[in-house]
């Protein structure tokens, strides 16, 4: 009897060969697919933690160089709501001939072919909004203040507690939620 030489690979090789090929790839897929949305969440709390810091920082600078501080407020608590011009709760920095107002405004973004709103931080140096800057991203990508709050305790000095929730956008896939808070000492008012 004469021995045949095979070349190839049998069709039981070649099953078990692709069969451990596909488990190899679909692990790895999964590990891929995990990095990349913890990448993406990381880049959410990014968005989230600088945006508050910047605006905190912003408040905290400005209140530390203002001459006095007082609530505009829509209702008789001690504490504004940021609400603004609408609602006419803002905090007031008085500077010498001019004060900055600073308060919370929402906006109307599309997202996924539903129209929702993000809030946003304002500053404002005539109580208007015709002027104001924007303390925080309210775009698409960006961020949601969720509450912004002052209570101005007057005195010599004249003390602000902030406090604001900053969430990611209303558009966002994640629920991520960060509150800060300052205690600042108006030195102007000593």
């Amino acid at each position: 009897m004469k021995q045949h030489k095979h070349n190839g690979f049998t069709l039981i090789e070649l099953l078990i060969s692709i069969g451990v090929l596909g488990v190899a790839l679909s692990i790895t897929a999964g590990v891929l697919l995990s990095v990349i949305k913890s990448s993406q969440r990381q880049k959410v709390i990014a968005e989230v933690e600088r945006n508050g810091e910047y605006t905190m920082s912003y408040i905290e600078k400005m209140a530390v160089k203002a001459l006095s501080a007082n609530c505009v407020k829509n209702s008789a608590s001690s504490t504004c709501s940021g609400s603004g011009p609408s609602g006419s709760d803002e905090l007031i920095l008085g500077q010498g001939s001019t004060s900055l107002y600073i308060g919370q405004r929402g906006v109307s973004v599309s997202c996924n072919g539903a129209t929702v709103t993000n809030n946003f931080v304002y500053a404002s140096s005539d109580g208007s909004y015709t002027d104001s800057k924007k303390l925080t991203n309210d775009s698409v990508n960006g961020v949601n203040i969720t509450s912004l709050d002052f209570i101005v305790s007057p005195g010599n000095p004249a003390h602000i507690t902030v406090t604001m929730v900053v969430s990611n956008s209303s558009c966002g896939n994640w629920n991520i939620s960060k509150t800060f808070q300052s205690f600042i000492t108006v030195r102007g008012t000593y």
